[in-house]
């Protein structure tokens, strides 16, 4: 039965190992790739959810510069005013660039006009329907964190710290999971060592009984236990 429960825990002491070191080299891919690609002016997408930095400080303070904010695909049919949106600009000095404003009204043919919140006017270009990208649903602390290693020293610290700190936790993992076999197989060995020697006593218990003349089986090994515990 233990042996079988060793095994149990092996198996899912390995399963457990192989999601953690999944889940952390997935999280770094991902961290790598919106990185990158908001170092490039571009908007990284990940199931369905836009991710982009924050380069100017119009929608403070709502949303400050170097903010990393999730934008969430949606039914534009739902829009209205108030609500902040991810669009490509029609402005010409900004043209195709993403940019985050707050819708403050919506014209006859169903465009939307947009204002910054640190902005004194509206901007100029409207926004037709097809040019939205999402709406504004939060911010990441953790890209904005990540994004603070602005250095190559300090890139190349972070993804080397976060390679062997997986290495770390493995090994952690491998070396709890020994001391916890160790310790079962420890406590069957004590276990069997116990049964022996309470074994060797019955039989010498019932040989001294035959010395007597009493029957081998004249008492029970409950009752010799006791007995001897009363010698004792």
């Amino acid at each position: 039965m233990k042996k079988t429960k060793n095994k149990a825990y092996d198996v899912v002491s390995k399963i457990s190992t192989g999601i953690l070191i999944s889940a952390l080299f997935l999280m770094t891919i991902l961290t790598a790739y919106v990185l990158i690609c908001n170092s490039q002016g571009k908007t990284a997408s990940l199931f369905g959810t836009v991710i982009m930095k924050v380069i100017t400080g119009s929608m403070e303070p709502s949303i400050h510069e170097g903010d990393y904010i999730i934008i969430k695909k949606t039914d534009v049919s739902s829009l209205k005013e108030g609500d902040i949106i991810c669009f490509y600009s029609q402005d010409e000095t900004i043209y195709n660039i993403p940019n985050t404003h707050r819708i403050t009204g919506i014209t006859d043919n169903g465009e939307f006009i947009t204002k910054g919140d640190a902005c004194t006017s509206e901007d100029s270009a409207r926004v037709p329907v097809d040019r939205i990208i999402g709406k504004y649903s939060g911010k990441s602390r953790f890209l904005r964190w990540i994004n603070s290693f602005v250095s190559v020293k300090k890139l190349l610290l972070i993804f080397t710290f976060l390679p062997l700190l997986t290495i770390t936790i493995c090994e952690a993992v491998t070396v709890a999971k020994l001391g916890m076999k160790c310790l079962s197989e420890k406590e069957e060995l004590i276990s069997q060592e116990k049964e022996r020697l309470f074994r060797e006593a019955v039989e010498r218990e019932k040989k001294r009984l035959a010395e007597t003349g009493l029957p081998a089986d004249a008492f029970s090994s409950e009752d010799i236990n006791t007995q001897q515990k009363n010698e004792k």
